[in-house]
């Protein structure tokens, strides 16, 4: 009989429930066990300190008030944080049953490393996924899915390349022998959502264009060269190797910058709140950065204009002055036979 609404006494053995979290576990007690000496019956095994049953409890012992059925796959004789997989309590977080029984966060598709296990689901890491591959559809359990080569996904999830551009993601083998074989060296290129390629444009390997970055009509990021977020390129640009380009940059058509070029667009490196505005350089059409050349925070480079290589720009450069030094200092103008012009 029960002699609160509660606990069942019958035969001097004492069944009740315990209730944690709206949670429930039937316990058959007789005296408080040890874990590793107890004498619990057949149906039973000793845990934190009772004999608990392995077998299913009426529901009719439990008020519905205070508590309910145990969650699918949270078996009578597992803690709250494991499951019960082929006769066998496992953690809830593991890699191999993650959530749920036989749920492989390891065996997802197409990925270098596994996807990791996190509020009872597979997460699939930023860069996890194979080269030339991405997770596009957002869907967890067919892994990344998607070769980024076609013109929806050219490159990146989303990303929509213009006819004939070029992701340039290999490199050839120095060795004579090996270029014969026809095998090349896939080198990564990473390119973020929302970003827009021109037509006949070039990406050089190992390139870096980032989310919201515009890329003009046959223009050229050369090898090892990073975009930032946010920047805007004109068409027929030369952006030549291992540029970095800042955010919120604009760069109009028909410039031309030297390779190691560096550009900033903040002033007080970090020590703002976020009310501070970052602004990049401006460089207006058809001017000229040679190589090395650093510019400082919103610099303007006039249409025209011609930096010389090595020049630390802090200040703005008017259109078709030529401009050299540290810091630089404009020396004369651009002539007449230089201008872009003359060399279309």
């Amino acid at each position: 009989m029960r002699s609160d609404g509660r606990t069942l006494v019958s035969g001097g053995v004492r069944a009740g429930f315990v209730a944690d979290r709206k949670r429930y576990v039937h316990l058959l007690l007789e005296e408080p066990c040890l874990a590793r000496s107890a004498e619990c019956d057949g149906n039973s095994t000793c845990r934190d300190g009772v004999c608990v049953s392995a077998q299913v409890p009426h529901a009719d012992l439990c008020e519905s008030s205070d508590c309910e059925k145990p969650e699918a796959g949270m078996a009578q004789g597992c803690a709250p944080t494991e499951l019960s997989c082929a006769g066998e309590c496992v953690a809830r977080d593991s890699v191999r049953h993650c959530g749920a029984c036989e749920r492989d966060c390891s065996a997802l598709p197409n990925l270098r490393r596994p996807a990791r296990c996190a509020a009872d689901g597979c997460v699939i890491e930023a860069d996890a996924c194979l080269p030339g591959h991405g997770d596009c559809n957002g869907v967890v359990e067919d892994g990344c899915e998607t070769e980024l080569t076609s013109a929806e996904h050219c490159g990146g999830c989303d990303l929509v390349c213009a006819p004939a551009v070029q992701l340039c993601a290999a490199t050839h083998p120095v060795d004579p022998r090996e270029r014969e074989t026809g095998r090349e060296y896939a080198l990564p290129i990473s390119i973020g959502r929302n970003v827009w390629i021109g037509a006949g444009a070039i990406v050089g390997d190992q390139a870096y264009v980032r989310e919201r970055a515009v890329l003009g009509e046959g223009s050229v990021v050369g090898r090892g060269s990073a975009v930032d977020n946010d920047v805007s390129i004109g068409a027929r640009v030369r952006i030549q190797t291992d540029v970095y380009v800042t955010a919120d940059t604009i760069i109009e058509d028909d410039v031309f910058v030297g390779p190691g070029v560096c550009m900033t667009n903040d002033s007080t490196m970090a020590r703002h709140d976020e009310s501070y505005p970052v602004v990049g350089p401006r460089l207006r059409r058809a001017c000229r950065v040679g190589g090395g050349v650093v510019l400082c925070p919103a610099v303007e480079i006039g249409e025209e204009a011609f930096i010389a290589a090595g020049a630390v720009v802090t200040r703005d450069i008017a259109p078709r002055a030529v401009a050299m030094g540290v810091p630089a200092r404009v020396v004369r103008e651009v002539g007449d036979e230089d201008l872009l012009e003359r060399w279309r």
